[in-house]
């Protein structure tokens, strides 16, 4: 439940929901609390003779799913280490919220007046006992991405002599953090202050009345040192347990604690359905204390805390319950990330890094541990299943809506454009489900589905368990009948393949372009003025149908399209044909309007922000990487968001980040709406060309040339960290641009 695991003994357990202490000691409230919850969960899913699984890919739920809640919080023993992290990578984790204890960092046994002094040294970080971070090197190297949770005050320094007291000199202990936040330089990208300050916090010989004003000191100056420490680190805290929020309000609502301190909240859940609980309420609170679209990460979730049940790693539905929560967090648009409970081994004396003396064999764990060797539990089923099989993991994924689901059902599109969808089977017996994929936009019958199955049993979603070749896409349905599933388990299927070959042959179109009356077989043409009349009429004449995309939301069903608007620049038109099959084509059309053209957005550097949000176009964490997604986020003057206009002529552009060096490019040269834009280095294509187009009041929309659709925030977000895709223009300020030079 707590990161410090001192926190589980001997201690009354306050349930955020009761308003007052309950009358138990904590494993006795505990045993309350999952028995109550063991007995929800058993009520809400019937058994089923068969179950009927119905995706609407035209629905999107969630157009900027994370793989950061693939995580895990708290860490392994430090003997456990080396064989753990490699597993767990191959297991699909992709994000870690560990622990530093303070006190076990710095030296123990002195006053504050020698560390004051540095008598000995003992105010050099060189001496203090780095062990308790290692984890975060190691899961660093691993490419995940690292949060550190930092608690517990050595007792020389807080007020009343224990680690969870307030800190008896605030300047002494910002020293202590920046110097932890510089010793772990880039192997940290997130920091989270405090946790569950409600339960943990001691207020005795300090200052302080009220818990919500010492964390919100305890918050403010430790944010003020990590940020001194690393300017790029991403800042934010409470931790604090669901319920009836306190603390993390008070912090939200602190207005000392500017955008850069506050960089995102974060909270615990424990209950049959953690994933559910409490995100809308901290997203209404951000949005009415002006902090709309911050961050949230869920740093502990699990079924219940110190108990055993079928749900945990010791029964037979632990996979089920875990992947059900998964699925259910890819659907959470403002969830940045969550952190399962825990990563501490279920059979071992838990490290003294832990503050947790009696917390060994901890039931709620993600691996076993054998004289330096990890093997991973069966829940770990769960990540393999979501985060590799069906490539959740892989980056930003969309997650689509269900229809009249009686289980828990999700379907998503990954970031590499794969189908797939996942079903959870919560009864006790087995059974076999359908599947129909709706609104998947292409067609074919060289399809291929892999089937793969996870449970605490046999199947360990390793390998496919069944394979389906040559399935067909018709009138952009799939459907898949009779796959087996047994009790508990949990199944997911992913389409792959191009469709072509079978029964379906994509038409070649071939373009034609008739300008002032002249028919000419031809995708791109030059004329000196917008007035020029101009038709596009592609072939072939008839059978299938046709759909249009082009410039300031043009859309149309007609073959061919007459007198079509011309701007200044580059003009980009793009056709569509399904043939009779249902096989699709697709071809640009490319007007260049040349004369009297005038540059838009002169050579230099910019920060360029979206018109709905305000946010600036970024490079996230000043990555250096090829195809890193770009996304929004505050402005800062950072490098990695400033943008070096190179004009190509005609008003088309190029965009060069000045962290990177890299261009503004659309991912994969894909000419599909929705496609991702990252960076990527400088090639000459089309797809890292730009076309400017003026929308007055100094907007502007940005087409890519290669395939004329609108650069846009995916799903018109206004949070920070939300990704940048390509859209037919809809007229949408969330497709518009200012260009601020810099």
């Amino acid at each position: 439940m707590a990161t410090g695991c001192a926190s589980f003994r001997n201690q009354w357990y306050r349930n955020p929901t009761w308003s007052s202490l309950t009358l138990m000691r904590f494993p006795a409230a505990l045993k309350y609390i999952a028995g109550v919850a063991f007995l929800l969960a058993m009520t809400v899913w019937p058994s089923l003779a068969q179950i009927s699984v119905t995706v609407n890919y035209a629905d999107n739920s969630n157009s900027n799913g994370t793989p950061l809640i693939f995580g895990g919080s708290n860490e392994p023993n430090p003997g456990d280490q080396a064989s753990f992290y490699p597993q767990a990578t191959g297991s699909g984790v992709k994000f870690q919220r560990g622990s530093i204890h303070v006190d076990q960092v710095l030296p123990q046994g002195i006053t504050l007046a020698e560390f004051e002094a540095n008598t000995n040294g003992v105010a050099n970080p060189a001496n203090w006992n780095w062990g308790p971070t290692t984890w975060a090197t190691d899961a660093h190297a691993q490419g995940w991405t690292t949060m550190a949770n930092l608690l517990n005050a050595p007792i020389w320094l807080t007020d009343d002599g224990k680690t969870g007291g307030i800190p008896s000199s605030w300047p002494v202990w910002q020293q202590i953090v920046t110097a932890i936040v510089e010793h772990l330089g880039s192997n940290l990208n997130y920091i989270e202050l405090l946790n569950e300050p409600t339960v943990e916090f001691g207020l005795a010989g300090s200052p302080y009345t009220s818990v919500e004003a010492a964390v919100d000191d305890y918050y403010y100056y430790g944010a003020v040192a990590a940020r001194a420490g690393n300017s790029s680190l991403k800042i934010g805290g409470d931790g604090e347990v669901a319920g009836t929020f306190s603390t993390l309000d008070s912090l939200i609502e602190d207005a000392k604690l500017t955008s850069n301190l506050l960089e995102f909240v974060s909270f615990h859940s424990y209950s049959s359905n953690p994933a559910s609980n409490n995100i809308a309420t901290l997203a209404s609170t951000l949005s009415s204390n002006g902090r709309a679209g911050l961050p949230i990460f869920l740093t502990e979730w699990n079924f219940s805390i110190g108990q055993s049940s079928p749900e945990i790693d010791d029964g037979n539905q632990t996979v089920n319950f875990a992947a059900w929560q998964l699925m259910e967090m890819t659907g959470q648009t403002q969830l940045s990330g969550a952190a399962f409970f825990s990563f501490l081994p279920n059979n071992e004396t838990i490290s003294s890094y832990e503050d947790c003396s009696g917390c060994d064999n901890y039931p709620l764990a993600f691996y076993s541990g054998n004289n330096g060797a990890a093997t991973l539990l069966p829940i770990a089923r769960a990540w393999q299943l979501l985060s590799v099989d069906l490539g959740l993991g892989t980056g930003a994924y969309h997650t689509f809506g269900t229809v009249n689901a009686t289980v828990p059902e999700e379907g998503w599109v990954t970031s590499t454009g794969a189908v797939t969808a996942a079903v959870s089977n919560q009864s006790s017996s087995a059974t076999t489900v359908n599947f129909t994929l709706e609104g998947i936009e292409t067609s074919g019958c060289n399809f291929t589905v892999n089937a793969y199955l996870a449970d605490t049993g046999g199947n360990s979603a390793v390998s496919p368990v069944a394979t389906y070749n040559d399935m067909c896409i018709t009138n952009d349905t799939l459907t898949l009948n009779g796959v087996a599933v047994p009790a508990y388990a949990v199944l997911g299927i992913i389409v792959s393949g191009s469709g072509g070959g079978g029964s379906c042959t994509p038409t070649p179109i071939t373009p034609y372009i008739s300008v002032s009356g002249t028919w000419t077989e031809e995708s791109s043409a030059t004329v000196t003025s917008t007035s020029t009349v101009v038709d596009l009429g592609p072939q072939p004449a008839s059978g299938g149908s046709w759909s249009w995309t082009g410039p300031n939301g043009f859309t149309s069903t007609s073959r061919e399209i007459d007198s079509i608007a011309l701007s200044t620049g580059t003009n980009v038109y793009t056709a569509t044909y399904t043939n009779p099959s249902g096989c699709k084509s697709t071809q640009a059309f490319t007007i260049t309007v040349s004369g009297g053209s005038s540059t838009l957005i002169p050579n230099g550097t910019y920060i360029v922000t979206a018109v709905n949000s305000g946010l600036a176009i970024d490079d996230p964490d000043f990555s250096k990487t090829d195809g890193e997604n770009l996304d929004i986020y505050t402005v800062n003057d950072g490098t990695n968001q400033q943008w070096t206009v190179t004009n190509l002529g005609n008003n088309v552009i190029t965009l060069t980040n000045g962290s990177s060096g890299q261009l503004m490019d659309v991912a994969g040269a894909s000419q599909s709406s929705g496609a991702l834009v990252d960076q990527w280095p400088g090639n000459g294509q089309t797809n890292q060309e730009w076309n400017v187009i003026s929308l007055g009041s100094g907007n502007y929309e940005l087409t890519s040339v290669n395939s004329g659709l609108a650069l846009s925030v995916i799903g018109g977000g206004t949070g920070i960290e939300t990704g940048l895709e390509q859209l037919a223009y809809s007229g949408s300020t969330s497709q518009q641009w200012k260009f601020t030079s810099y």
